[in-house]
């Protein structure tokens, strides 16, 4: 046997030796001798063998050539490599930045060359194009040949203009005019004062098609239907028209809704008054959307936490009434696998991620994903945010996908007013909310007018070197003439903020600020009361606030509330000792489909001086101008035989305002509103008979207009004293303006 398996043996090792043949690499030069001919198998191969092989040394995209010669003895491989990308560069790009077209791109820099992966870029590319409307996009790319069998390849852009819509038409709309279906879609015609929204957009239509579908769902035509939308292109114009074919059905309302439930232990009737739906009115996806949620909500807090809760729609032809069924699921637990976030070419991962309240590997609470939205959209930095879900077939694992459009963060803002003793007064801000697209704030503000020049300078590190707090400095160095104090006082000096959250919604602020306030110039014929303010005070503080805040959006609430409170002690050194509490809040409430928000404001504040010493001037409150309209600046408390301003140590003043739309163009972004202000600034530390100070009340009455122009914001107020005394000093108009870069 021993000698039986030595001689098996040879006879395997002879017929091995005899079946190897030499193969010979000729023309690589990065691609190793040995990782070609692995790819060949260990005999001679077969014409099939050979042709499979030749196909996969394709498929690595590592040759642009290859040639096999079969010698009888040996093989022969001739190989031609790809070329390597030196660089890649575009030329003629504005509207998409190069980032951005390279991010969608399969061919990189030191990566191999393959035409057939150009072509496939740049049918990438186009599209790109097209769907931001530059249908007539031409991209045309080069190759530059460099030694060493390197490249670099260049695209031409020509983007030309972009494709509008020229016309909207609506076919078969017979419950609503087209006019107002034409302010349903986001989608618009071509007007001098439109931008971005008449342009024309493939996902744009798609989105309007679920809009179009979304209107008429909630105004009872529950059997509604889209049954064909075309988008025709006009070549020489380089216009689009679109179409919306619709199938409108009857007006349906609710009759009954019942339950489905998979939990034993749940009662049911506790659900009832979480239902929206009520017989007899209107059929309407948002009620029948409202209830899922309150029950969703209600199963978490009760702990039922991997629910989910679906409905069925049963409509009744004859009747014209719809049944809902809602179906409470008892779901297995479901994770996220990944979070990816696109659509952020300025902002980067880190900031976004940063506001999530959710981590890859988390169980899916759509709570927490719809808060981790709103925390994004109060950012400031985008003007949408979506969310797409995918889930993974065959897992209980889920992918999260933000999809953001940023917009400008660069703020560069003017501001304007007119009273009876300054004439005009301006301002100027340059601020940017985003630098670096790494949420940094820096902003310079300088403001000019007869009585004062003001120069502050501000900026803020998010997430100071990630230990979950910002970091802010401030200088400053003002200079403000008092006319209705007859008196200047120079202001200089810094503070340092430090910023967190506490919980989701509570926040808090410390800050130390370092000062010196000069009260100089104080006119001859001024009164003792302003002449014993004269000299230097260096001012050491440290001030603590928390911030409560349940908007929807801090950008622009339409409800909810905030709610601040501020503590400030003087005296951490300096000669300056007081305390401050200073309080406010303000609520917003929808009161007609989410465009006639209800808003009311109120705030209060007390300064009192301790150690025996008084309150100065330049530490008091002043009321009047932009924070009590109808007013001009300090225009309302306590005043002197002269007339001039003493500020006080107390106030309280509130505001009820009703903004709406004012039946213009949406797009225009004109917004009217009807406010009223009412308060008092009362108090200083001398009770003399010479100043005027009865704490009255206050009213006035006003309306605005404000306006989202192309420029920024643009606000102008027209406000009426109700009720006044002798002594105050009134203003009736003022204007604001501001643009974004």
């Amino acid at each position: 046997m021993k000698y039986y398996i030595l001689f098996l043996t040879f006879l395997l090792s002879l017929n091995s030796s005899l079946a190897e043949y030499d193969i010979n690499i000729i023309g690589n030069n990065r691609i190793e001798s040995d990782t070609i001919k692995s790819y060949f198998y260990n005999d001679k191969s077969t014409a099939d063998q050979l042709n499979k092989t030749l196909k996969d040394l394709y498929n690595t995209n590592l040759f642009s050539d290859i040639i096999i010669r079969d010698n009888d003895s040996y093989l022969e491989v001739e190989v031609k490599e790809n070329s390597v990308i030196n660089k890649i560069e575009f030329i003629g790009n504005k509207a998409l930045k190069e980032d951005v077209l390279k991010q969608e791109m399969s061919l990189s820099e030191r990566e191999v060359y393959t035409k057939a992966t150009l072509i496939k870029d740049i049918v990438r590319l186009s599209e790109i194009y097209k769907r931001s409307g530059r249908v007539k996009v031409e991209i045309e790319p080069k190759v530059e040949l460099l030694d060493n069998n390197r490249l670099n390849l260049i695209i031409k852009v020509n983007e030309n203009k972009k494709s509008t819509i020229s016309k909207i038409i609506f076919t078969n709309n017979k419950k609503f005019l087209s006019r107002k279906l034409k302010k349903v879609i986001s989608s618009k015609e071509k007007k001098w004062y439109r931008s971005s929204s008449s342009f024309y957009d493939p996902d744009r239509v798609n989105f309007d098609e679920q809009t179009l579908r979304r209107f008429y769902l909630n105004n009872g035509y529950a059997e509604f239907n889209i049954l064909e939308s075309k988008a025709e292109y006009l070549d020489n114009l380089n216009v689009f028209i679109l179409n919306f074919l619709l199938a409108e059905g009857d007006i349906y309302n609710f009759s009954n809704f019942t339950f489905e439930n998979q939990y034993d232990n749940l009662n049911e009737i506790d659900l009832y008054s979480l239902v929206k739906v009520k017989t007899g009115e209107k059929f309407s996806l948002d009620k029948i959307e409202e209830s899922v949620d309150a029950i969703l909500e209600f199963l978490s807090n009760k702990g039922f936490a991997f629910s989910d809760v679906d409905f069925e729609i049963n409509n009744n032809k004859l009747s014209l009434t719809s049944d809902i069924k809602f179906i409470i699921k008892k779901n297995r637990k479901i994770y996220i696998r990944n979070i990816k976030i696109s659509g952020n070419d300025r902002t980067e991962d880190k900031v976004i991620r940063k506001e999530l309240r959710f981590l890859e590997g988390d169980s899916f609470n759509n709570t927490r994903i719809q808060r981790s939205k709103q925390r994004l959209s109060n950012l400031g930095f985008f003007s949408k945010v979506q969310i797409k879900k995918t889930a993974i077939e065959g897992t209980n694992q889920i992918d999260i996908e933000f999809i953001v459009e940023e917009k400008p963060t660069g703020e560069l803002n003017f501001g304007f007013g007119y009273s009876t003793t300054e004439k005009f007064l301006g301002n100027i801000t340059i601020k940017e909310r985003n630098l670096y697209g790494k949420a940094h704030q820096v902003s310079t503000s300088i403001q000019k007018s007869s009585r004062s020049n003001d120069i502050d300078f501000s900026y803020v590190l998010p997430d100071f070197q990630d230990r979950g707090f910002s970091l802010g400095v401030d200088f400053f160095n003002l200079q403000t003439d008092y006319t209705e104090s007859l008196s200047e006082i120079k202001t200089q000096g810094s503070s340092l903020k430090i910023f967190y959250e506490i919980t989701e919604y509570l926040s808090q602020s410390l800050s130390y600020t370092l000062k010196s306030d000069n009260v100089s110039n104080v006119n001859s014929s001024a009164s003792i009361y302003i002449k014993e303010q004269v000299g230097k005070n260096i001012y050491s503080g440290v001030s603590e606030s928390l911030f409560y805040d349940k908007r929807n959006n801090k950008v622009n609430p339409t409800k909810g509330y905030y709610l601040k409170s501020t503590v400030t002690l003087a005296g951490v050194g300096g000669d300056t000792q007081f305390v401050k509490l200073e309080q406010g809040g303000v609520s917003y409430k929808p009161i007609y489909k989410n465009k006639v928000i209800f808003k009311s404001l109120i705030k209060s504040g007390i300064i009192s001086g301790y150690s025996d010493h008084d309150i100065k001037i330049n530490n008091r409150f002043f009321l009047g101008g932009s924070s009590f309209r109808g007013f001009e600046t300090s225009g309302i408390g306590p005043r002197d035989s002269d007339g001039a301003s003493l500020g006080g140590k107390y106030f309280i003043k509130s505001t009820l305002e009703i903004i709406f739309p004012l039946g213009l163009p949406e797009e225009l972004g004109f917004k009217g509103s009807i406010f009223s202000d009412i308060g008092t600034l009362t108090a200083i530390d001398n009770d003399s008979n010479d100043i005027s100070d009865n704490a009255s009340l206050r009213l006035s009455t006003g309306v605005g207009i404000a306006w989202e122009s192309p420029l920024g914001p643009i606000r102008f107020d027209y406000a009426k004293a109700q009720i006044k005394e002798d002594y105050d000093e009134l203003e009736t108009f003022r204007i604001n303006f501001g643009t974004r870069f």
